[in-house]
């Protein structure tokens, strides 16, 4: 069968982790444009939505002012989270992830 979201959701909160390791976060820059891509975003269940909105948040906290040729293409994703009533915990994550990216 097809992943469900379990393999995303792993490797999206993997990289979490990646990202909270004071050492390893220089490694990120180089990837950068890969990393964003590959977030999934829509279309997912809500565990993976709300892994990627947190790595999202992470990245933004490392990478600082990198993420902004993105920053127009990811706010309207994170804004229409924040208003979907399907799931609390993607709202309240994505309500993070919108400040933490203001924040960087």
């Amino acid at each position: 069968g097809g992943d469900t979201g379990g393999g995303r959701e792993s490797t999206t909160r993997l990289l979490v982790v990646f990202l909270q390791g004071e050492a390893l976060r220089r490694l990120i820059h180089p990837f950068l444009p890969s990393i964003i891509e590959a977030f999934p975003l829509k279309g997912v269940p809500p565990r993976s939505a709300s892994a990627s909105l947190e790595a999202l948040g992470e990245l933004a906290q490392v990478t600082r002012k990198s993420m902004t040729p993105w920053i127009q293409q990811l706010i309207p994703h994170i804004i229409e989270t924040m208003q979907d009533q399907s799931s609390s915990n993607k709202q309240r994550t994505s309500m993070k992830t919108l400040g933490q990216i203001a924040s960087a």
